[in-house]
């Protein structure tokens, strides 16, 4: 090997050892970068620190040379940071997180917007400027005022009981007006009392007995009546039978006739939580 050929192969070689590779992949999140210096190189070189738009740092050092926040521990994250780390050898990781974003809800649209970004890395050999473009990203959103059905016990956060519904079923407010609801077009959120349709029921077979007077509550008499038909609501029965005070008509199902007894008229039915979402609806 020639004397010239030689020079130029130690030249070489001595690049190479002064070589820095500037790597960067994702993190677990789409906010998350991490970048690597890597660098066999003799020590001539050094990490200078990181410069960031929109994005926030940490490399593990102190935070002697942090030009943003001179009390900052090690481990802080900062937008920059200045350095003189030698180079020697060295693997020195820098993570960086994205700064969060804007959101807007609009017309039942949400947007998440995140505003053109980047990070340099800075070495006082080579250096690498990391862009990062603008990212918009939309979502449903639910209007405040809304009300849903939750299996719990408890509302997630953002909504709150809805009162007018405990205990109570969900009638659709009557637009129509045709009177589908009797009380015609009523109020978002006004409450309705139980109460049982006019009606008369058929009889085939009734028997009636009554006790002494005195017996019912208020000095009058109890109406018992049984029978295996249908029973007619008679109030002009109820009156004429009394002795005085309140009288109490009753039918006697017998065995047969499987019935639940309760203080209401109802359908079957499942228990859920009804919450409303807070803020000011939306016209």
């Amino acid at each position: 090997v020639s004397r010239v050929t030689g020079q130029v192969l130690a030249q070489c070689f001595d690049l190479a050892a002064k070589s820095v590779d500037i790597s960067v992949q994702e993190g677990p999140d789409a906010r998350t970068l991490l970048f690597v210096i890597d660098s066999g190189n003799d020590g001539t070189l050094e990490y200078k620190g990181f410069t960031t738009d929109g994005y926030l740092c940490r490399d593990g050092y102190s935070a002697e040379n942090t030009s943003e926040n001179e009390s900052a521990e090690a481990g802080t994250y900062v937008r920059e940071a200045l350095r003189s780390v030698e180079l020697k050898n060295a693997n020195i990781p820098i993570n960086c997180t994205r700064e969060l974003p804007e959101t807007t809800e609009v017309a039942g649209v949400g947007k998440i917007l995140f505003e053109a970004a980047s990070v340099t890395i800075n070495t006082s050999g080579p250096s690498l400027l990391y862009p990062v473009f603008e990212k918009i990203d939309t979502y449903t959103v639910t209007p405040p005022g809304s009300v849903l059905a939750f299996d719990s016990r408890r509302c997630p956060a953002g909504w709150a009981p809805y009162e007018p519904a405990f205990g109570r079923f969900v009638r659709g407010i009557d637009l129509s007006g045709r009177n589908i609801d009797p009380d015609g077009e009523r109020a978002p959120g006004e409450t309705q009392q139980h109460a049982v349709r006019n009606h008369t029921h058929g009889i085939s077979q009734f028997n009636v007995e009554r006790a002494d007077p005195g017996t019912a509550e208020g000095g009058g008499s109890i109406i018992r009546a049984w029978g295996p038909g249908t029973m007619r609501s008679n109030p002009e029965l109820q009156t004429n039978q009394s002795t005085g005070g309140a009288s109490t008509l009753r039918r006697d199902t017998g065995e047969g006739n499987n019935y639940v007894s309760t203080r209401e008229n109802r359908p079957k039915n499942v228990a859920l939580l009804y919450c409303r979402k807070t803020g000011e609806p939306q016209s």
